[in-house]
């Protein structure tokens, strides 16, 4: 079977016009009723974070006996003059390091030029989002060669409803899908050009990605086994040491961007108790069957999602089928793509599913349920559809054609 990315049928005018009101359908999305959910408890950890208070301290107020007021608790939703930049960070290394203080940084100072009000809040959120759809685009075009995927990827990504749920967060995950895709298309891009400024290019993306979330970790170990997959060309032996230069180039930014992390190491070697304590509610083990049932809400939300329990029987005939399209994807992908392109789709997918699944098999926790750890997986599975489509759309065969039509525009 003949192995090509070359998907480049020429749509119609109206098809292209679709496409653009999808984007324009999300972008929307993003900004509607921001401040109509409620503020729920994570978000509330970041307020704490940006006007550097405390848990401790919010704890000791509202949890004292007495009657609290909601204006007793807006002072931790609000900038303190005497509670500067510097001490938010270090409270944040301390009491929260497994969240690095990239997004918190950036909140504070939208905080200080915006107002603390819950949509402006959520606002800078929905504009990090925003930044996906170039990084998707650069992405679609370094490892398809292919204008048609990245405009299909673009659309489906606009209105997909895990991207839009995060981008109405205050929480770090819409800025961490985009330095995901970013430091991946940088990587191809580096790999491609082979120039110091190329490389110089995915290092730095790699470190933007590793202080917004530090999962960032398990996508660049899909990385390295991508780079070493494709470039076999080395040798170990102590007598001929030799490394590939693409090899070598990844080895030398990796350490660098690794050296760049170290200031917040140290806070969470420092502090790994809390750290545990923190993060223990994920290694606390869910019955096998609730397991199954919220994995397979979770992969199918890149696509669906009207909020059904997981136990309406109803529910899965909207799962299922979108679970089939994705398992369906990644082996049209293997089988009419070159292995330089479906691997790397296939280690950023595994990278994060068999890290974090594998333990939760062998000594019990329930991190492969949780969807924001899954974002990479997500990604991943949302390039292999993507690709799958255009090829429909660029098929010779009407049927393939309208079908394509029916599943990028429903």
């Amino acid at each position: 079977m003949r192995r090509s990315t070359g998907i480049r049928r020429l749509q119609p005018a109206w098809f292209k016009v679709a496409l653009v009101g999808l984007l324009v359908i999300g972008i929307i999305f993003r900004f509607v009723n921001l401040d109509k959910k409620v503020y729920w408890h994570d978000e509330v950890y970041t307020s704490l974070r940006i006007t550097a208070h405390t848990r401790s301290e919010l704890v000791e107020r509202a949890f004292n006996g007495n009657i609290i007021a909601p204006a007793d608790l807006q002072e931790y939703q609000q900038l303190d003059p005497n509670r500067d930049f510097w001490l938010a960070m270090y409270l944040a290394g301390v009491e929260d390091a497994q969240h690095p203080p990239l997004y918190y940084a950036i909140a504070r100072w939208w905080m200080q030029a915006f107002g603390n009000s819950v949509s402006t809040i959520r606002s800078l959120s929905a504009f990090s989002s925003l930044l996906v759809f170039p990084c998707l685009y650069w992405l679609c075009l370094e490892l398809f060669k292919s204008r048609l995927v990245g405009g299909v990827a673009i659309a489906l990504v606009a209105v997909s409803p895990f991207q839009v749920l995060f981008a109405q967060e205050a929480r770090e995950y819409s800025l961490w899908a985009a330095t995901i895709l970013l430091c991946s298309a940088a990587l191809l891009y580096a790999i491609r050009r082979q120039t110091k400024f190329a490389w110089t290019v995915y290092g730095v993306s790699l470190v933007v990605s590793l202080y917004t979330f530090l999962f960032t970790g398990l996508v660049a170990i899909g990385h390295s086994v991508y780079v070493l997959a494709i470039n076999p060309s080395y040798s170990l032996s102590l007598t001929d040491f030799r490394l590939h230069k693409t090899i070598l180039s990844y080895i030398v930014t990796s350490v660098i961007a690794l050296v760049v992390l170290v200031p917040w190491l140290y806070f969470i070697f420092t502090y790994i108790e809390i750290v545990r304590a923190t993060s223990g509610w994920s290694s606390i083990s869910l019955p096998p069957l609730i397991t199954l049932q919220l994995s397979a809400f979770n992969f199918s939300r890149s696509f669906v999602d009207f909020d059904l329990k997981i136990d309406n029987p109803g529910a899965y005939g909207l799962v299922i089928p979108v679970l089939l399209l994705q398992i369906y994807s990644l082996y049209f992908l293997c089988s009419h793509t070159s292995p330089k392109v479906w691997l790397f789709v296939l280690t950023l997918i595994g990278s994060t599913t068999l890290i974090l699944g594998i333990p939760d098999l062998i000594i019990g926790g329930q991190r492969f349920t949780v969807t924001r750890y899954l974002i990479p997986c997500f990604l991943g599975l949302q390039l292999s559809t993507d690709y799958l489509i255009a090829a429909w759309l660029s098929s010779i065969h009407t049927f393939w054609r309208k079908m394509g039509m029916a599943i990028a525009l429903s």
